[in-house]
């Protein structure tokens, strides 16, 4: 559930489990209407102001990422998020990359126990940014700074493995909030398949998913659009991008594939 503080948008993947989904379903994705929707939700939209819609947030300077590792294998941490960036660069022409200190970093993520990540985010902020409560009923959590002009700055990531392994989701916490941070901060139960989803079982980008990434990327959309100026041009995106996604995923999902895992 996102909140906003001084600039600040916090989100989270909370502890709904893997509930199923109706709502949704069949090839309502590959639909227009639904697709442009969805960007609006997930891009614009705030589970804290949820009638307001939100400036367009996406970063202009290249994403450098640090990882923070204080619990669990920091290979199996890395690997993660490298196969995640490694996702990225073929959807994306933006630089997303690790650095080795924390210094060059401008993204960070930090891997600690559940009962120690508060105190441990001492080292980044003077106030911790998520309260005890945000904390206790997330699995992982992630912040982003953005400048009025509506340019990505700085994200901190918080994922604790004890509890994102007890609940079978550090891999989803990871492609996650890494997406997240990268402009596409709310979650939404309306928007399926999707890793926005918090009843989704999902683990990695679906097609949905990575067609909002592309379009928050087309260099045709700037930080600090209004919605008013953002959905024309998501929707001529979507068009754009749409013949090749129904040819492609439509003989798949008949076959009820769950081709985006593959």
């Amino acid at each position: 559930m996102p909140f906003h503080d001084r600039g600040f948008t916090i989100f989270s993947r909370l502890l709904l489990g893997t509930l199923l989904l109706t709502c949704a379903t069949g090839l309502q994705w590959l639909e227009e209407d639904y697709l442009v929707s969805s960007f609006e939700k997930i891009a614009l939209r705030s589970e804290y102001r949820p009638g307001e819609a939100k400036p367009l947030r996406k970063w202009l300077k290249p994403v450098r990422i640090y990882i923070d590792s204080r619990l669990g294998s920091e290979h199996i941490q890395s690997q993660l998020v490298d196969e995640h960036l490694a996702t990225l660069r073929l959807l994306i022409a933006h630089p997303v990359e690790r650095v080795p200190l924390r210094e060059l970093a401008n993204m960070v993520i930090l891997f600690e126990r559940s009962d120690r990540l508060r105190q441990a985010m001492g080292d980044y902020y003077t106030e911790a940014p998520f309260s005890g409560e945000l904390l206790e009923k997330s699995i992982c959590v992630a912040q982003i700074n953005v400048k009025a002009s509506g340019e990505i700055v700085q994200a901190f990531i918080a994922i604790p493995p004890d509890k994102a392994r007890a609940r079978g989701k550090l891999p989803a916490c990871v492609v996650e909030e890494i997406t997240q941070g990268l402009g596409l901060p709310n979650d939404s139960d309306e928007v399926y398949p999707s890793v926005f989803n918090d009843r989704s079982v999902d683990e990695r980008l679906s097609p949905l998913d990575k067609l909002l990434l592309q379009a928050l990327y087309d260099p045709r959309l700037k930080p600090g659009m209004s919605a008013g100026q953002v959905l024309p041009i998501v929707r001529r995106i979507v068009r754009e991008r749409l013949p090749e996604m129904r040819e492609k995923y439509k003989v798949l999902l008949e076959r009820d594939e769950r081709y985006w895992l593959e």
